[in-house]
């Protein structure tokens, strides 16, 4: 048996405005993943079906850190205000 290393999981919370700025960013993120096993979690990952206030909140429950992309789209956002 081998010890692996643990899954991290991240919450990337951003305004849908900024998503052009956000796929860069992933990019730059995607070391991480690779250095130390941590994958992001974001809303474009809910499929048609899914219960998606609850997916969100058991996202933001299980995550071991977070990613606020903060810009005045973001700070402008009363869905990210009341519920994220």
């Amino acid at each position: 048996m081998t010890d692996a290393a643990p899954k991290l999981r991240g919450f990337l919370s951003y305004a849908h405005a900024d998503h052009k700025m956000v796929d860069e960013m992933r990019d730059h993120l995607g070391c991480l993943s690779y250095e130390f096993g941590l994958t992001f979690w974001e809303d474009r990952s809910i499929h048609g079906g899914d219960l998606w206030k609850a997916r969100l909140a058991d996202e933001i429950d299980s995550a071991n850190c977070f990613v606020l992309a903060i810009t005045h789209n973001w700070l402008g956002s009363k869905f990210i205000r009341e519920t994220e």
